[in-house]
């Protein structure tokens, strides 16, 4: 049962981080960046909202995955031939 619930909160933080940029292109919001409507989603789905996500291994490693993938693109970006 404990698995269940655990695919059902990643299902869901899966699919309002999908829905959240595509909601905002079609109420042709421009105002709000996307960034700070995701983290006003995940808000209303956490536990100081709906509480509909509960926390459990595959959510808690989430930011982690987020923030490796976000150094990876950093270090894409970096010019090395500025070092030399």
């Amino acid at each position: 049962m404990a698995e269940q619930s655990s695919i059902t909160s990643l299902l869901i933080v899966v699919v309002v981080a999908l829905l959240t940029p595509i909601l905002l292109n079609r109420l042709r919001l421009q105002v709000i960046p996307v960034v700070v409507a995701e983290i006003i989603a995940g808000i209303m789905i956490g536990k100081t909202g709906f509480n509909l996500v509960k926390p459990d291994i595959w959510i808690e490693t989430l930011p982690t995955l987020g923030f490796l993938l976000l150094i990876f693109l950093s270090g894409l970006e970096i010019d090395f031939s500025a070092f030399i």
